[in-house]
Order: structure tokens, then C-alpha cells, then sequence
């Protein structure tokens, strides 16, 4: 397939409409835990690299529960079956399915281990963050592997080495995640030196994040010039 440029993707452009020499991007599902914070870092990071308009669904919004949110994935994907089309005989299928969660929730309520159970029987790919998503914004920082037993740990983490304020609601969410999209190189960093030294120890190894791992798929989604604009590790 040809190298295609950024600017082959504005934003209004109608992708449903391909021809039959140019191949569709791939189709990202991704199901948050969070309303605010995941969706709106993840939006922000499509809009600085230049993600292509059609790559990602996002179905925000979940009660914790990894299990439910593959139960919405489900729902989104027969949705998707429904209402989208890539042509007039081919229905939208998506590539890959994700779903974006904190365990700490989960494991309080003894409900981490099944979900996770059910997304690989789904063929669901899993990001999770323990205890919450504000330990994978700490890492865009640096690294501190402390074990935290809460959330609000995590976010003191994330004040501290951020030096900025930091609060869920939209507005805040949004201004902070807009700030750090140009440090998601050191997360990556971050987050794969963290992997491999915890590698023997049980999952959920305490702190950690695989959000790395769907940063890393958006980013295989870019063409090959854009890649190294970023120049991700």
C-alpha cells in the first residue's frame, strides 16, 4: 500500500466512501472505564498525531467491572454491524477491540480476574492501570514504582511529579491531557522499563500500566512520516 501523508486525513472527509484501489485504515473499539479522563486523553492524542478520522470508536463510560465493559464492547461491535458500512457490501468490522480500566475497583469487588478472562475469550485486547489511569499519566513524568493501595494515592503521585493541578471533571481533564500529549514518548519509556522488571511478578503487579500497549497500536496506525515526527521508543 502507498505511504500516505497527514494531510490525505481531514477530519470531514467521508471515509464510509473508498475506493476500490484504497485500502480503509484499520478500526480501533475502545471501551473506557472512565467518562472524562480516558475518552478525553485518548482524543487528544488522535488529534496531535494525526490519527486518521475512522481509525477509533470510542464508547466511553463503565462501572469498573472489566466484564461489563466487554459486554459493551459486544454491543458496540453489533451496533457497528448495524449502522456502518465500508461499501455497499462490506460491513464495518473492527480490527481490534480494547477496553481501558483500573483495577482498583475490580479487585475490590473480586471482579478483575474473570473480565480479563472474558476479553481474551473475546478476542478483546486489555489496557488497565493500577490502581487508576493517573498512574499511566505519573509516568509521562517519571518513573516511580512505588505500591499505592488507592487511587488518590495515584493522584498525589501525579500532582507531585507533574507540579500541575489535576482534577477528573472534563474541563480539567482536558486542559491537563492537552498539556502532556507531547510527553507520551516518555510514558511508553517508562511504562516498557517498568514491564520488564516486574515480568515474574502476578498480575495486577502493583503499580502498572499496559496503556502503553494501545498507544503503541494508534501509533502503528500513522503513516510512516508521521512515525518519525514522534519517534516513539
Amino acid at each position: 500500500m502507498a505511504r500516505r501523508t497527514s494531510s490525505h486525513f481531514p477530519a470531514e472527509r467521508d471515509f464510509r466512501r473508498v475506493s476500490a484501489s484504497e485500502k480503509p485504515a484499520k478500526l480501533i473499539l475502545i471501551v473506557t472505564e472512565g467518562v472524562n479522563t480516558e475518552p478525553i486523553y485518548i482524543r487528544a492524542l488522535a488529534a496531535a498525531w494525526g490519527v486518521h478520522p475512522r481509525v477509533i470508536t470510542l464508547e466511553p463510560g463503565g462501572d469498573g467491572i472489566p466484564a461489563n465493559l466487554v459486554n459493551k464492547a459486544l454491543e458496540a461491535q453489533k451496533d457497528q454491524r448495524k449502522k456502518g458500512r465500508l461499501s455497499k457490501v462490506e460491513p464495518t468490522k473492527f480490527d481490534e477491540t480494547w477496553i481501558v480500566f483500573d483495577t482498583e475497583h475490580a479487585a475490590r469487588e473480586n471482579r478483575l480476574h474473570d473480565g480479563v478472562a472474558l476479553a481474551e475469550q473475546r478476542d478483546m485486547r486489555i489496557a488497565y492501570s493500577t490502581p487508576c489511569f493517573e498512574f499511566w499519566l505519573a509516568l509521562h513524568f517519571e518513573l516511580r514504582a512505588r505500591p499505592m493501595d488507592t487511587g488518590e494515592e495515584a493522584i498525589r503521585l501525579l500532582k507531585l511529579v507533574s507540579g500541575k493541578p489535576y482534577a477528573k471533571d472534563e474541563k480539567s481533564s482536558g486542559i491537563f491531557c492537552g498539556d502532556i500529549i507531547g510527553r507520551v514518548a516518555e510514558a511508553v519509556r517508562n511504562a516498557r522499563i517498568l514491564e520488564a522488571q516486574q515480568s515474574e511478578e502476578p498480575f495486577p503487579a502493583n503499580p502498572s500500566s499496559t496503556v502503553h500497549k494501545l498507544v503503541e497500536s494508534l501509533y502503528e496506525t500513522l503513516p510512516e512520516q508521521m512515525k518519525k515526527r514522534i519517534n516513539l521508543p
